[in-house]
């Protein structure tokens, strides 16, 4: 195999202490693996695929104190069926990607939760520098999606200084998903489209929870995000948000014709959303928006 270190099957494996530079796949590559993986004070540099690749890892998954800089695809990446997982990123772990990308690039970590599989995922503290796409990326790729998942992202430092990137936070609620969130307290610089925290909604999934106490500086198209389209159900609060010069809109909430009647409930608080409008390209653009 092309990858540093290969997992398999293995006993709830622990790594520490490690620095892997340019491996020709994987940095780490680990599946089937029930038990849980840790890795603490680990660093993957330029990674040919990408920098930690996790198919069906089950258990708690803990990465404290990590470094993942620079992979040709995602940077962390879980798929799981039908497995359950709890995803800890702790300590002041970074990920970043190059100015010139060797790749295509992508998420800093991407979640998928496929079949029944439940995931807890809490993401604090953490800094994501020029992410090609998301920061935070979660959903399912098939359509028998039915897990129930908690997510959490806080503290978070995201900036983006490079054209043409991401590195904000989306979740989207796949097949009959139920996702609860907690998104707060984190600060995002001028990040990419379409929106610095993008929630999304479709088929009968239904999501709820709170995005609250985020700055977003910047953003090239809109501060928050959400849509709910075919039976979906999207209930949210909205609380403490400071957005300022976003190049779209600072709050934007669409119900979107699809199979069936969805649902969007938002309770919005306290939000303040300014200098979006100061340029003449955009000045018909609302602060928040309905539609």
């Amino acid at each position: 195999t092309a990858d540093a270190i290969s997992l398999a099957s293995t006993q709830a494996p622990s790594l520490a202490s490690m620095n892997i530079t340019a491996p020709v796949g994987d940095g780490i590559s680990a599946s089937s693996i029930t038990g849980g993986l840790t890795l603490n004070r680990v660093s993957v540099t330029t990674a040919g695929d990408a920098g930690l690749t996790m198919t069906n890892v089950g258990g708690t998954i803990a990465l404290g104190n990590v470094t993942f800089s620079g992979a040709e695809l995602d940077l962390v990446r879980l798929q799981n069926t039908n497995l359950n997982a709890t995803v800890n990123v702790t300590g002041t772990s970074t990920f970043s990607y190059p100015t010139v990308l060797a790749g295509a690039g992508g998420d800093a970590i991407l979640l998928l939760a496929d079949g029944s599989s439940a995931f807890t995922v809490n993401v604090t503290g953490a800094s994501f520098t020029n992410i090609s796409g998301q920061a935070l990326q979660f959903g399912a790729t098939s359509g028998a999606a039915t897990g129930t998942h908690g997510i959490t992202f806080a503290n978070n430092i995201s900036t983006v200084t490079v054209a043409d990137r991401d590195g904000g936070v989306l979740v989207s609620g796949e097949a009959s998903h139920v996702d609860v969130l907690t998104i707060t307290g984190n600060t995002f610089s001028a990040p990419g489209g379409p929106d610095a925290i993008s929630v999304v909604a479709g088929d009968s999934a239904a999501i709820s929870g709170s995005i609250g106490s985020n700055t977003v500086q910047s953003p090239v198209v809109n501060g928050i995000g959400v849509q709910v389209t075919d039976t979906a159900q999207v209930r949210l609060t909205i609380a403490n948000n400071s957005i300022t010069n976003a190049g779209g809109e600072g709050i934007q909430a669409a119900n979107f014709t699809g199979v069936g009647t969805a649902t969007l409930g938002l309770v919005l608080t306290n939000n303040q959303v300014s200098q979006h409008n100061l340029t003449p390209e955009v000045a018909w653009l609302a602060g928040i928006d309905f539609y």
